[in-house]
């Protein structure tokens, strides 16, 4: 069940397709540019199941709450996981603070 509290604190979250993840040095410029969806399409994919939520939060923020469904992975982790990430096989939607 979503509570109210989750969907009211995010306005827009960004869309990141998973195949490609950039090196370090190219983060900033691709976060820059990745798409931002609207709550309405965010829970609309979710409702299908065509995405992945990624919270990347640190791990303490995401215990104490966290949209329901979203996985844990602290943006500092993301690089270093980014051979999991391509296999995922959806889009990724990634939240933070």
């Amino acid at each position: 069940m979503r509570t109210a509290w989750s969907w009211s604190v995010i306005g827009w979250l960004l869309l990141v397709p998973a195949p490609p993840i950039a090196p370090a040095q190219e983060h900033d410029a691709e976060l820059a540019a990745a798409p931002r969806i609207s709550i309405r399409e965010l829970t609309r994919l979710l409702d299908q199941a065509r995405v992945v939520l990624l919270d990347v939060r640190s791990r303490l923020d995401y215990q104490r709450g966290h949209i329901p469904g979203a996985l844990s992975m602290p943006l500092e982790l993301v690089g270093q996981n980014a051979d999991a990430l391509r296999m995922v096989g959806q889009p990724i939607v990634t939240y933070c603070a």
